[in-house]
């Protein structure tokens, strides 16, 4: 699972099929919430070669024990967020 988008670097490179990837998910217990490392690649031809991801974020989000997985309920959360608002599953 993963997102794609278009975006623009901060050095103004474009990047019309950026890659966004959850790299991983941590679970508090004590507020009931979850927050996720996201990478962002050129296109997913440079993650899979091991490039360096253009930039890096993190979101989080309330999880629900009886929704769908902790990746999911991050894409779910990560897709809800204004720079994100064009992107697609992948």
């Amino acid at each position: 699972m993963a997102l794609q988008k278009s975006t623009t670097t901060t050095q103004a490179f474009v990047c019309p099929e950026a890659y966004v990837v959850i790299e991983k998910c941590l679970y508090r217990k004590d507020r009931g919430e979850i927050t996720c490392s996201v990478s962002i690649y050129k296109n997913v031809a440079s993650r899979d070669s091991g490039k360096p991801a253009l930039s890096s974020k993190r979101t989080t989000c309330s999880y629900d024990l009886e929704g769908p997985n902790m990746i999911t309920q991050g894409y779910n959360a990560l897709k809800l967020e204004t720079d994100m608002a064009e992107a697609i599953d992948v």
